[in-house]
């Protein structure tokens, strides 16, 4: 994505909790050390709710309090995370067991944004997942980090404590407020 004068990048996403969040670092540090896919390690573990968008400061702390109308509270119940899954020969993740409450959650949040950006595109489907590898998971090496990942058994579950808006700075991602 190119610039944007006066504006910065942004996505809302519900960012893991310790323990797991070492958890999944460390299998992110497994795929770059043994597949050189790093690229995921430029966040923290965390399940994408609105992807990234531009905004300048007036737009994001508008956008920041219409959110806050949506405590994670909502969801009642806890978000589980369960195995691994693909999207095609391109990306590796955590899978996120169906929580219907997440789904309602997620459409939400984006009529908020919708209502801030209503120039935005069409949203795309919303599977949450925690992403392991992807960008950089050459497809050369797809089929072995994938025999890597797909028969473990990871499984957690935690209930959320922020809805976060991360901002991209410097080529990372960082928390840049937490509602």
């Amino acid at each position: 994505m190119a610039p944007r004068q006066g504006k910065k990048l942004y996505f809302v996403a519900l960012v893991v909790p310790e323990p797991y969040q070492s958890e999944i670092t460390q299998m992110k540090q497994t795929a770059k050390v043994m597949f050189d896919a790093g690229h995921a390690l430029k966040s923290p573990a965390h399940i994408t709710l609105i992807p990234p968008f531009w905004a300048d400061e007036e737009e994001i702390e508008n956008l920041a309090a219409r959110l806050s109308r949506h405590p994670v509270s909502q969801l009642e119940k806890p978000v589980e995370l369960d195995g691994f899954d693909r999207f095609d020969k391109r990306v590796i993740f955590v899978d996120v067991r169906p929580h219907p409450r997440l789904q309602a959650y997620q459409q939400a949040l984006f009529d908020e944004f919708r209502a801030c950006f209503p120039s935005y595109g069409k949203p795309n489907r919303f599977h949450p997942h925690v992403t392991v590898a992807f960008k950089d998971l050459r497809r050369e090496v797809f089929d072995d980090a994938w025999n890597l990942f797909k028969d473990d058994p990871y499984r957690a579950e935690f209930m959320p404590r922020h809805l976060t808006i991360l901002r991209h700075d410097k080529g990372k991602w960082h928390i840049w407020r937490e509602i």
